[in-house]
């Protein structure tokens, strides 16, 4: 026995369906318990009834069907269980949970210059005893990566014997320092721009360009 809306938040009817069946025995335009329960007597021979949790349809039944037994169906059980499980949580557990500000500085971070070497890495902390967590807080990845690294065979390892992302970045910037300050020492030498540009296999305007800044431009 369940309601059903007719016009939401408005009208509402009964419906009763037969449990071990599936199908739909009568509906009625009404959840008044005076209206249900005038249905129900067309009903005697009913001895277990599965309904939704609501007063009306428990009190029909009782007054009806006394001897009756009354059960909350599978889907207002689990509903009234999250309610309840909700309610509980709110009670039970701060809203507001301050987290500790730990900063983590740039020395704190391995540094690696492949990605094989972070493997590796992952590998020894394993043999030392160390959960995934604790080897993916380590190398600052996630769990399922850590996991990842520590399974991967030596050949597969080997495979990523290559620069990170990182590595490459700084690999970037040194080269372009390095070419910065060559320029500015060729030009404090007298060596004419165009002859700096040959030498170092560059453009001319990337000597002009360079000369503009005190420091390598982005």
């Amino acid at each position: 026995m369940d309601d059903f809306a007719l016009k939401k938040r408005h009208r509402y009817g009964t419906v009763l369906i037969n449990a071990k069946t599936g199908d739909v025995v009568d509906m009625l335009e009404s959840r008044e318990k005076e209206d249900v329960k005038n249905w129900l007597k067309q009903f005697t021979e009913i001895t277990v009834f599965s309904r939704d949790g609501a007063d009306f349809y428990a009190n029909a039944i009782s007054e009806v069907f006394p001897e009756a037994l009354q059960v909350m169906d599978r889907f207002h059980i689990l509903q009234h269980l999250t309610d309840y499980c909700k309610k509980f949580i709110n009670r039970t557990i701060k809203a507001y949970e301050p987290i500790g500000n730990e900063k983590v500085s740039a020395q704190d971070i391995p540094a690696f210059a492949t990605k094989y070497e972070k493997i590796m890495y992952a590998k020894q902390l394993k043999k030392e005893g160390k959960s995934i967590t604790e080897i993916g807080d380590a190398l600052f990845v996630a769990p399922e990566t850590a996991r990842k690294y520590v399974d991967m065979s030596d050949d597969e390892a080997i495979k990523c014997n290559k620069k990170t992302g990182d590595q490459i970045s700084e690999d970037k910037s040194n080269a372009k320092q390095k070419l910065f300050e060559d320029i500015h020492r060729l030009v404090s030498e007298g060596v004419p721009k165009i002859a700096i540009a040959k030498k170092l296999g560059i453009a001319e305007n990337t000597v002009y360009n360079y000369l503009k800044y005190d420091n390598p431009p982005c």
